[in-house]
């Protein structure tokens, strides 16, 4: 799907990675995210080649799916606690992390409430405070936002803005609201190239003949 691929993402930058369906987006940020192993070429990732040295870099990294897996019969609270344990972090402070978020994204009355009754928008919310939690120096998002009501999509974009004043936010999107709400850079990829790179100012892509198509 990729080729010939040249992409470099400012560190603490909010950069939007754009492109019509099937573009290579996602499979993009498999690859930094060492899922997927590219034939040739270099993926550096926080200063570390992939995937030779991809144990010294995996704390570093947080990486949202398009459609994250999460465990049925777990309450968001056991699925932050089951975080805290697999990544070695203090459970109290990750406890304590994760109900700010939750209050923020209005799941706090749902904290102990098995994921199997949530709706889309809301296992959406537990996935992305799930890899909030960490504070890795980098996140992988991909479709972070999908199926969120307006309220918490807005609440959402204020908290990775946030958070990309230590880390950096690599994200995909076809929301044309939420790429110019948060991106300061973008990226459009097409036909398994980068089309374009460089800051970004809200609307850039309407007059775009290739990023008009890929947000709406």
């Amino acid at each position: 799907v990729l080729t010939g691929l040249s992409l470099s993402v400012p560190t603490r930058s909010r950069f939007a990675l754009l492109g019509p369906n099937g573009a290579g987006k996602s499979t993009l940020l498999r690859i930094l995210c060492n899922l997927l192993a590219p034939k040739r070429g270099q993926v550096l990732v926080l200063g570390c080649s992939l995937p030779a040295q991809f144990d010294q870099v995996k704390a570093k990294l947080g990486y949202l799916p398009d459609n994250p897996p999460l465990y049925e019969q777990f309450s968001p609270m056991e699925h932050f606690d089951l975080i805290a344990t697999l990544w070695g972090l203090p459970q109290a402070i990750v406890r304590e992390r994760a109900e700010e978020y939750l209050h923020l994204l209005g799941l706090w009355h749902e904290r102990n409430t098995w994921v199997e009754r949530f709706s889309k928008g809301m296992r959406r919310k537990v996935a992305l405070i799930s890899v909030l939690v960490r504070r890795p120096p980098l996140l992988l998002l991909d479709e972070p936002l999908d199926g969120l009501d307006p309220e918490s999509t807005d609440v959402a974009i204020e908290l990775l803005r946030n958070y990309s004043r230590e880390g950096t936010v690599l994200f995909t999107s076809h929301n044309q609201y939420l790429v110019d709400a948060l991106a300061d850079h973008a990226g459009i990829l097409a036909n398994g190239r980068i089309q374009w790179v460089g800051l970004y100012r809200p609307g850039q892509m309407d007059t775009h003949p290739v990023g008009k198509d890929v947000t709406g």
